[in-house]
C-alpha cells in the first residue's frame, strides 16, 4: 500500500525550488522496511538534487520529519531508514519496526522538503 498526503504548506522560490509541507497518512497494511517517499508524494516531478548533484534518492536530507502524530493511542514513531530513505515506523514501546500488514491508518506525520 502506501501513504497519502495532503499539502499543509506551499513556500515558493526558496532558493532554486519550492518548499511543501505535508501531513501523510498511514494505511491498512504497513510494508516491512517503510513507505517509499517520492516527489510525486510532494507534488513534485523531482526532489532538489543533493549537494553531490545526482539528483537521485535515496540520498538523507530530500526530505524531513516536521512530527508526528503518533497514532492512538501513541502507538508508532517514525524514523528515515538512512539507506533507502524510506519512512519507517516503529512502535513506542519497544522500539522496534512495526510488522508487516499491521494497520496503522491512524498514524500521520508531517513532512517538510524541497523540489520542482
Amino acid at each position: 500500500m502506501a501513504l497519502t498526503a495532503t499539502i499543509l504548506a506551499v513556500y515558493r522560490g526558496q532558493g532554486q525550488a519550492d518548499e511543501k509541507i505535508v501531513k501523510v497518512s498511514g494505511d491498512t497494511s504497513y510494508p516491512t522496511g517503510g513507505y517509499a517517499v517520492t516527489p510525486s508524494l510532494f507534488g513534485f516531478n523531482a526532489f532538489e538534487p543533493d549537494s553531490q548533484g545526482t539528483g537521485l534518492p535515496p540520498v538523507i536530507g530530500y526530505y524531513s520529519i516536521v512530527g508526528d502524530c503518533m497514532g492512538t493511542p501513541n502507538t508508532w514513531y517514525s524514523a528515515i531508514n538512512p539507506v533507502n530513505g524510506n519512512l519507517q515506523l516503529f512502535v513506542t514501546t519497544t522500539g522496534v519496526e512495526v510488522a508487516s500488514a499491521v494497520n496503522v491508518s491512524t498514524f500521520a506525520a508531517v513532512l517538510d522538503s524541497y523540489g520542482h
